[in-house]
């Protein structure tokens, strides 16, 4: 079964014009055979959540914020072929940065994005492979009702 799913909000000011936001928790699942046949029947799996967020206002209408936020996965398997065994981890991580910076009935957002797709074999030669999948994204929302 799973646990419980503990997460934390908070928020704080850093001086007159800077404030900060932290959401941080965690998930946990233990891998569970429950009819004993050497297949799992529930995946075990952590997961870590760390969102952070700074805020910026000038005091004259004028403010941005700034979040980061990033995920990653890990699987790993052990398969068994008759004889031959087949272990291997695959790997996704992910990691954004977008700052948007509202102006009248506009926001003006821009940010940068990294994934990372992975696999390794320790039991089967050439397989292991890596991309890298590297951008960058810009938008321009607006509030046409206004």
């Amino acid at each position: 079964m799973a646990a419980p799913t503990p997460f934390s909000y908070g928020s704080a000011p850093l001086s007159e014009h800077v404030g900060a936001t932290l959401l941080a928790g965690g998930l946990l699942q233990r891998q569970n055979d429950l009819d004993a046949d050497g297949w799992s029947d529930m995946p075990g799996y952590a997961r870590t959540v760390v969102r952070p967020r700074l805020y910026l206002d000038d005091g004259h209408g004028r403010s941005a914020f700034l979040t980061v936020s990033g995920s990653g996965v890990e699987q790993r398997h052990a398969h068994q072929f008759g004889g031959v065994r087949e272990d291997g981890r695959h790997r996704t991580w992910f990691a954004q940065a977008a700052l948007a910076v509202p102006r009248g009935t506009a926001t003006y957002i821009a940010g940068a994005v990294m994934q990372q797709e992975s696999y390794a074999s320790s039991s089967v030669a050439g397989f292991d492979d890596q991309y890298n999948i590297p951008a960058v994204f810009a938008q321009l929302d607006v509030d046409v009702n206004c």
